[in-house]
């Protein structure tokens, strides 16, 4: 957690809730969609009162939300961060994911027709280099999001 992002999380706390003091860090969910989310705690003094409140801050790219209900968190995430099968095909991942299937497939018809018809199956070259090419760059690509 960078000191850039406390002060931004901090900044934006207060712009909402200006009265705010003694803030803290709660928690932190580094992986939180495209960003973290922190939970911002802090004391509030309304007419007097004294109130202990948390907020929750979506810092993602540049941006920086503040939330101050669950609901109002929940209603955005559910907005704009849909789990639909348009947003899946959009994805690059998706389209290596159909382009791999595709090859793989035709391979396999291949290799099962060769073999019903009794020649010697053998895959051509151009299947079998962009088959590897492909299967080396999704592992690639697997290993590397796991790193981080």
């Amino acid at each position: 957690m960078s000191d850039t992002n406390l002060e931004k999380v901090f900044s934006a706390v207060k712009r909402r809730s200006p009265t705010a003091e003694n803030l803290k860090i709660v928690s932190v969910q580094n992986r939180f969609l495209d960003g973290s989310l922190y939970t911002v705690g802090f004391d509030w003094e309304q007419q007097g009162v004294t109130t202990s409140v948390i907020n929750r801050v979506y810092v993602h790219g540049k941006s920086v939300d503040v939330y101050g209900f669950d609901e109002q968190l929940l209603a955005i995430v559910g907005a704009t961060h849909g789990r639909g099968i348009t947003n899946f095909i959009k994805s690059p991942r998706a389209v290596t994911s159909m382009i791999a299937i595709s090859i793989t497939l035709l391979i396999c018809i291949h290799q099962g027709t060769s073999i019903y018809y009794g020649s010697i199956p053998e895959i051509p070259e151009f299947l079998s280099s962009g088959f590897l090419l492909i299967l080396g760059f999704y592992f690639g690509k697997t290993i590397h999001s796991d790193d981080g």
